[in-house]
């Protein structure tokens, strides 16, 4: 039990000093990039990559103005892509009805 503790400790801090590392970008001769964890070698112009964090918290930005809403009474069209061999398919198409 202890072993299995340790090993996968040992796994974790393996996994966190792998993320903490730098990654480079540059670009060779020809002209394909390159991405390594190791700096380039002196005279290659290299670029650190800044990690990126995807969020959805905060406030969304709205560019733009919104659609103009239809008169009260007035349904939108709507079209619908169905089979006639899908049980889904048939409940929606009762639904929209």
């Amino acid at each position: 039990m202890r072993s299995n503790f340790g090993l996968g400790l040992l796994l974790c801090l393996f996994a966190c000093s792998a993320a903490a590392q730098p990654i480079y970008r540059w670009v060779d001769a020809n002209g394909r990039v390159h991405y390594t964890a190791e700096k380039p070698q002196p005279g290659i112009e290299s670029t650190p990559v800044q990690a990126r964090i995807n969020s959805y918290s905060g406030a969304p930005l709205v560019s733009g103005q919104a659609p103009a809403a239809s008169p009260a009474g007035v349904r939108a069209p709507v079209t619908m892509y169905a089979t006639d061999w899908c049980p889904y398919c048939r409940k929606a198409r009762a639904a929209c009805r």
